[in-house]
């Protein structure tokens, strides 16, 4: 069996390039006020390697930056859509079972929707607690009764 592959297609999208650019250079005027100056803040002006070729600070330039520095924290959350089993853009159902695959459930943040506003910790262990009480029923031959 081949291994899965893992692409969560980080900024695929055009717009999200963009939207990120523009925060970044929102963040660097800030950081560069001069009442941050105050206290020794600054932005650091050395570019990042693979975007030195562009004039630093310019839309282009954080376009690239954002593609290039940009990191994530591993908090990925929707990317395995709950929902009624006659949307098809769902994969796993009010039990948490993945819809085609016998014996499979999916018990983490990729259920949610939309990430918090919060660390994803705490939704995590509520999807956990709630995934081990779906299955703990099932295997006592209970019937447990969840809706959407």
């Amino acid at each position: 069996m081949e291994p899965g592959i893992w692409n969560p297609n980080w900024l695929g999208e055009e717009r999200d390039v963009k939207v990120l650019g523009e925060g970044l250079k929102i963040a660097a005027t800030f950081l560069d006020s001069n009442s941050l100056k105050e206290y020794g803040v600054t932005f650091p002006k050395t570019p990042h390697p693979a975007c030195k070729h562009l004039e630093f600070g310019s839309d282009t330039y954080w376009e690239c930056y954002s593609r290039r520095g940009t990191r994530t924290c591993w908090h990925a959350v929707g990317t395995c859509k709950m929902g009624k089993l006659d949307d098809g853009d769902t994969v796993v159902d009010s039990e948490l079972k993945v819809k085609g695959i016998k014996s499979l459930r999916v018990i983490d943040n990729s259920i949610q929707p939309v990430i918090t506003n919060a660390n994803t910790n705490a939704p995590a262990i509520l999807i956990g607690q709630k995934g081990a009480e779906i299955i703990l029923h099932f295997y006592k031959g209970k019937a447990l009764k969840t809706e959407l």
